[in-house]
């Protein structure tokens, strides 16, 4: 056989051969191979590419094209793209889970997920089966679970013993939250795996069963050897708290094995702290048992029984038990958690070691050892364990201390620290206890006994942080004994004459804040100042001591303590003020900074133009430069009378002179102040000049147009000329319009916008004709978007009018797309009229804009052109919120084609019914009924029963429904607020500012 002919038959017989099969792909697309010397090809155009092939980017292949770049964030919204499309994407992405690239089968797998069919349950579950689809496999999982969370777990359960720990996490996190009780058997047979992260998953998931939560193998599981499964096992039987549970966990607290029975306890000991009960006697077999773990070798054990005897110990007055606390108990828990060994169970108890220390020592120094240990060695000789107070008698009462701390809804807390011990008298640190008097103790001890105080704990969570709540503490120091009892929510009835009254004594000896640190002997001062208080009845008298006390205490208060003195200072009389005034001013020349504290003083001494008060208020306040020092400068000049502000005009510093040209302003038609400014406009620094520019242009006087012309003549600070070009229209009103379009057309770009400015200030017929030239004739476009807002901020029919024209006449689309926003603002509901025929524009662009601006007007001809925007199949988000916002509908699927299905059936059955009655509709899926004949959108007054519905609405309601519901109780409320946000958590948060709005009475 020839050559050739071999050549032919090997050529054919490749030919006939199977293709080798294609291994599955788990990377990227390769990148083109560039030889060198060879040209580069060019960049990517996106707008060339997107316009040369719309039709391939919209396709079902575009986009599965998109989905190859899986998990980025454009694969995803092109599945939730496919997930919309319905049957022809359905099958292309079942073909896709048989993909070889494991990026096209996730986000195949994710697609049918959102698209939820359950005809797509079979070839996830082949898919899942396959061992090569090992990349995809969690969003397999997931997808199955998704589609059928009854049935579809069956595949994912498998997986959950699988030796590769990521297959079992992805398997854990694809299981739904609730699951079925077929899958039980499955679950307890996980539950006896070797591997100990299947027993800890098994008994996870079996806790999402319902009906299970108290199964035998959640008490099996706390004598597993391995504490990732011990420690959950307790955990989720505290949480559960049953009866039944509690009474099993005693009885295996007293008899079972040992491992099993510290776990017992360790639940037990949780339970009792997260309910304030009592669950472990003093004396019982419990006790008897951890106090014979105390003693193991065994750090696990010995940590337990220190955890269980110090829970004991705090409410217990049993001699042997307070002799444990004192002697053995602290170092036990110390040495388990930071002696240095680490035992497997560590974390299992490593947490309430630490909170155990703090209960027994009433010290929190962290989790640091090297502190505890520094603390223990300080401590140890004569250390006696904290112990809970069960009653206090009208003798113990003067060694104790009591505090109280209420909050209030809004935040404000009220803190009082009381002390029944003398030998607090001579403590002088901030937040010292105020000392009650043998009066206050006896009314105390009555107060105490009435509320039945130490009868509960109250609650031990707090279920809300934004709720109210109070906390009442009784602590006898010298023996280590406490209470504490607290409630969230509204006060109990029981405890609100002690709160009450705790809190007018924290007025009344408020004084006591103010004793002098430079008195000798601090005890005797203060108890001659209780003479006094006790003694003395006449109002003017206490007052005059108490400001006496606060002028004297100033230079050594702390920074809490200083408020309080000023409030004193407040309410002095004005007389009082006047003659301590050099006191005072003492007082503020003492501050090295300008201060809260200090700014009220400057504030008492603003009256009055007085030199000295002027020179320390003004020396004090410019040592610290900051916006908050011209602020309050500048309230300190409003309130000087004309001779105080003047001679600030020649201070050395041009922050004050700057200033006090501002305040100028105030003395308009006082022909002596502009010539005071206008002298100041020869002033070297720009930043005076430029102040007494602003004030002239609020005057009135036939010198400040000549001034200005000259200022605009001279060209040596381009600030300054602005400001006096935009000053003319201030100053000359609308007989200087030619003049600024004079400036207009000879100036620069600079000068053509603070020409636009001035004219918006000039206003009247002259400016907006003159605002409307500069937008209709040809120049630069931002030029006439500026003039085009600077006329629709100057508002009214005749503006109004001009806007019209502009619309129908623009040639340039970005003006009139500008000009339609700028009519909406104008003219309100009357503009849709004139924007209705833009509806039918040939420019998309004109059409959308004129479609969104009807919607934001609350039109219902929007409707149609809001549609057919969502039906392109990425959807169009401005338009689906402006169709929210009108409608008050909202689709929560996350597919943007099923999104615009939901909004077009909605159409279909109720486009024809008014914004009002989409209200009431979309109203009544959060509230069973609501009033029809209340007109809830644009009501100025409602009854408080109306009010309440819509601080319900702004709970519950949708995202519009809660933002419609916020104006509407503003405008009723007369309120002035920022909008309400989008989420949830703002509109309960706004809802919660209304209610305690209306409880203050503010109506």
């Amino acid at each position: 056989m020839s050559r050739s002919a071999l050549l032919c038959s090997a050529a054919c017989l490749l030919f006939m051969l199977p293709a080798p099969a294609q291994p599955p792909v788990f990377s990227p697309p390769p990148k083109p191979v560039i030889k060198p010397g060879a040209p580069k090809p060019e960049a990517a155009r996106p707008a060339a590419a997107a316009s040369a092939a719309p039709e391939q980017e919209q396709s079902i292949e575009g986009l599965m094209g998109r989905v190859r770049r899986w998990p980025a964030r454009t694969a995803r919204q092109a599945a939730l793209v496919l997930a919309g499309l319905g049957d022809p994407a359905r099958r292309r992405l079942v073909a896709g889970l048989e993909d070889n690239d494991w990026r096209i089968q996730a986000g195949s797998a994710f697609a049918l997920a959102e698209m939820g069919d359950t005809v797509v349950i079979d070839p996830l579950r082949r898919a899942i089966r396959d061992k090569a689809n090992r990349a995809s496999l969690p969003e397999l999982l997931r997808a199955i679970a998704k589609i059928d969370p009854v049935t579809g777990p069956g595949a994912i359960i498998p997986h959950l013993a699988h030796s590769s720990g990521k297959v079992r996490l992805a398997a854990r996190q694809a299981l739904p939250e609730v699951l079925s009780e077929r899958y039980v058997p499955d679950l307890v047979a996980l539950h006896r795996s070797r591997r100990t992260s299947v027993r800890a998953t098994a008994l996870g998931l079996l806790a999402r069963v319902p009906g299970q939560a108290e199964r035998v193998e959640f008490f099996q599981a706390l004598g597993d050897p391995e504490p990732q499964v011990a420690l959950p096992a307790a955990r989720h039987l505290a949480r559960i708290g049953t009866a039944s549970v509690r009474a099993r966990l005693v009885d295996m607290a007293h008899s079972a094995p040992m491992r099993q029975g510290a776990y017992a306890m360790l639940s037990l000991i949780l339970l009792e702290d997260r309910h304030q009960e009592v669950l472990i006697q003093d004396k019982g077999v419990i006790r008897k048992r951890a106090q014979k773990f105390l003693v193991s070798d065994d750090p696990f054990y010995a940590g337990t029984g220190a955890i269980v005897l110090a829970n004991v110990s705090y409410r217990s007055s049993d001699p042997t038990l307070r002799e444990f606390a004192n002697k053995y108990l602290c170092p036990i828990l110390f040495g388990t958690v930071a002696g240095g060994v680490f035992f497997s169970d560590y974390t299992s108890l490593e947490d309430l070691c630490w909170s155990k220390l703090k209960l027994l020592t009433d010290v929190d120094v962290g989790r640091s050892a090297a502190r505890w240990r520094t603390w223990w060695q300080l401590n140890e000789g004569g250390f006696v364990a904290r112990r809970e107070l069960r009653g206090v008698s009208r003798a113990e009462l003067a060694k104790a201390r009591v505090r109280m701390i209420r909050t209030d809804a809004d935040g404000r807390v009220i803190d009082v620290n009381l002390s029944g011990d003398p030998i607090d008298l001579s403590d002088a640190r901030p937040g010292a206890p105020l000392v009650l008097g043998a009066k206050e103790l006896d009314a105390l001890a009555r107060l105490i006994v009435d509320c039945k105080l130490f009868e509960e704990r109250g609650d031990r969570e707090d279920p809300d942080s934004l709720e109210a709540s109070v906390a009442v503490a009784v602590r006898i120091p010298s023996r280590s004994m406490s209470f504490k009892r607290r409630h969230y929510g509204a006060t109990p009835g029981q405890l609100a004459p002690l709160v009450a009254w705790l809190e007018q004594v924290r007025r009344v000896l408020a004084w006591q804040r103010l004793v002098p640190a430079s008195s000798i002997d601090r005890a005797v001062f203060v108890n001659e100042q209780r003479a006094f208080f006790e003694a003395e009845t006449n109002v003017k008298r206490r007052q005059e001591r108490l400001l006496t006390l606060a002028v004297a205490a100033w230079p050594t208060l702390h920074r809490r303590d200083r408020v309080l003195a000023l409030n004193v200072f407040r309410g002095a009389s004005g007389d009082w003020v006047g003659a301590h005034r050099l006191q005072l001013v003492a007082l503020l020349k003492g501050e090295s900074r300008l201060t809260d504290e200090a700014s009220g003083l400057v504030e008492l001494l603003s009256d009055g133009a007085d030199v000295e008060v002027r020179t320390v208020v003004i020396d004090v306040i410019t040592a610290t430069p900051s916006p908050e020092g011209d602020l309050v400068l500048r309230k300190f000049l409003a309130r000087q009378p004309l001779p105080g502000v003047v001679p600030l005009m020649r201070d050395e510093r041009p922050r004050v002179r700057a200033l006090a040209a501002e305040s100028l302003a105030r003395f308009d038609g006082d022909r002596a102040v502009v010539s005071v400014l206008i002298q100041g406009l020869k002033d070297y620094e720009p930043r005076v000049q430029d102040a007494c520019l602003k004030s002239l242009s609020t005057m009135k006087d036939e010198r400040i147009l000549a001034m200005l012309e000259a200022v605009i003549a001279s060209e040596e600070h381009q600030q300054i000329r602005m400001r006096a070009i935009e000053a003319l229209g201030m100053v000359g009103k609308a007989q200087l319009v030619p003049r600024l379009m004079e400036l207009f057309r000879e100036g620069d770009r600079h000068v053509k916008w603070t020409v636009i400015r001035a004219l918006q200030h000039a206003s009247g017929r002259r400016a907006a004709n003159a605002l409307a030239s500069i937008v209709r004739n040809p120049g630069d476009t931002e030029l006439k978007k500026e003039a085009l807002e600077a006329l629709a901020g100057l508002g009214g029919a005749e503006v109004g009018g001009q806007i019209v024209e502009i619309v129908r006449r623009a040639k340039d689309p970005e003006i009139q797309a500008m000009a339609m926003g700028s009519l909406a603002r104008v003219m309100g509901s009357r503009a849709i009229g004139t924007l209705a025929p833009s509806l039918q524009s040939a420019d998309p662009s004109i059409k959308r804009i004129a479609v969104l601006t009807i919607a934001r007007l609350s039109s219902p001809l929007a409707l149609p052109g809001l549609l057919e925007m969502l039906v392109q199949p990425e959807g169009d988000n401005a338009a689906e919120i402006a169709f929210q916002d009108l409608t008050f509908q909202v689709s929560l699927n996350p597919s943007p084609p099923r999104r615009s299905q939901v909004y077009q059936a909605w159409f279909e059955s109720s486009g024809a019914r008014d914004r009002a009655q989409w209200f009431l509709d979309a109203g009544r899926e959060s509230l069973a009924e609501i009033d029809t004949s209340v007109d809830w959108l644009e009501a100025s007054t409602l009854a408080v029963a109306d009010v309440r519905v819509l601080i319900v609405l702004l709970q519950k309601g949708n995202r519009p429904v809660r933002q419609a519901a916020d104006a509407t109780l503003m405008r009723v409320l007369r309120l002035t607020l920022d909008p309400v946000g989008g989420t949830e958590v703002e509109g309960t948060d706004r809802a919660k500012y209304y209610e305690r709005w209306i409880s203050t009475g503010k109506r």
